[in-house]
Parts: C-alpha cells; sequence; structure tokens
C-alpha cells in the first residue's frame, strides 16, 4: 500500500507542478500579446502626434517664410527640414508625403537664398528640391524656372487658404 501512495502523491506533485507552468506559461504569452497590442497602439498614437506636431511647425515655417525677414524664414525652414528628414526615417508609412513637403521646404529655402543674393544656397537647395521632385513628380518640371513657379503659385494658394 505504501506503494500506491508514493504513486498518488508523485501524480498530484506533477499535475500540481503542471498546472502552475501552464499559469506561468499563460501569463507569459498574454503579456507578450499585451505588450504587443500596446506597442502598436502607442506606435499609431505618436504617429498622430508627429503628424500634429509637424502641422503646427509647418505652419509656423511657413508664416516666417511669408512673413518674417528672409534669414528668420531660412532658420525656420532650415529647421523644419531637419525635422521633416528625420522623420521620414521615423515614419516609413508617412515617407512619401513628408517627403513632399520637404521638397517645398527646399524650394522655399532657394527662393529665400535667392533674394539674398547666396547662389552657393540657392544652388544647394533648389537642387534637393528638383532631387526630390524627380521622384515624386517626375515630368512635371523641365527646368529651375518651373520649380520656382509651382513654388510660388503653391504659396498663392496657401496664402489665400490662410487667410
Amino acid at each position: 500500500m505504501p506503494v500506491v501512495m508514493f504513486t498518488q502523491t508523485m501524480t498530484k506533485k506533477r499535475i500540481i507542478v503542471f498546472i502552475l507552468l501552464s499559469f506561468i506559461v499563460g501569463v507569459a504569452l498574454g503579456g507578450i500579446g499585451v505588450s504587443v497590442y500596446l506597442g502598436k497602439s502607442i506606435a499609431n498614437s505618436m504617429a498622430i502626434l508627429s503628424m500634429k506636431n509637424r502641422a503646427e511647425l509647418e505652419l509656423r515655417a511657413f508664416n516666417a517664410y511669408k512673413n518674417e525677414s528672409p534669414k528668420v524664414g531660412i532658420w525656420a525652414l532650415t529647421n523644419l527640414s531637419e525635422i521633416l528628414n528625420e522623420d521620414a526615417k521615423i515614419f516609413q508609412n508617412d515617407r512619401e508625403l513628408i517627403l513632399k513637403d520637404l521638397f517645398l521646404v527646399h524650394a522655399r529655402l532657394a527662393l529665400l537664398f535667392q533674394t539674398l543674393n547666396d547662389v552657393e544656397d540657392y544652388k544647394n537647395n533648389i537642387s534637393q528640391a528638383i532631387e526630390l521632385s524627380k521622384i515624386y513628380y517626375p515630368n512635371e518640371f523641365q527646368s529651375e524656372q518651373d520649380l520656382v513657379k509651382l513654388t510660388k503659385k503653391i504659396d498663392r494658394l496657401r496664402n489665400k487658404s490662410i487667410d
């Protein structure tokens, strides 16, 4: 009879260990599932906040570009271009839209440098704008003048929408 009790005790211990291990594995898998779900929610929230922040920064930079001295406009647009470059690396889903915005930033920077007769910075920014335009608007621009005309037209339309 002692042998049977020993076996029953071992079996009860095995069942208890199995239940505890199952519980621990369940908690671990549940924790991983919650982490994945929350990670996606947090990523979506960060993307939305980033878009809101970018929109505010773009509006401020545009206002500085249109209403302040060229140096202030250059400062604002340069800061915006740095933020857009960083966001393009981080938010891959919005990359195309961000780079289109960056295209306009470089075109506007070129116009400001042109008003200051800074040929080197004008050329640098206009070439960056043209490079970006070839990606998203491959047949739109035949020359720098076409790019400048479009930028000025967009600026006029944006002025009307802000007023």
